[in-house]
């Protein structure tokens, strides 16, 4: 696909949501979050290394206004 600047995935799990992270290919990494129930994902912005991008994403999730109800429904 023309403009896309991604090079490898790696997939994780999270409260739910599953988080995509992306290498780029001019250097960092993003995490895309599709949430449980469907719907459009959420990009983090680009990171030096995965772990900073997997934090953020983490809370980007505890943060969310929908997160109690996520809550309930894994209890």
């Amino acid at each position: 696909m023309i403009g896309r600047c991604e090079m490898s995935a790696d997939r994780i799990e999270y409260l739910g949501h599953h988080l995509t992270i992306v290498e780029q290919r001019g250097g960092g990494y993003l995490v895309e979050i599709a949430p449980p129930a469907g719907g459009p994902s959420i990009r983090t912005q680009t990171y030096p290394s995965t772990q900073e991008a997997i934090a953020k994403a983490k809370t980007t999730i505890e943060m969310h206004p929908g997160r109690n109800k996520l809550i309930d429904r894994l209890n």
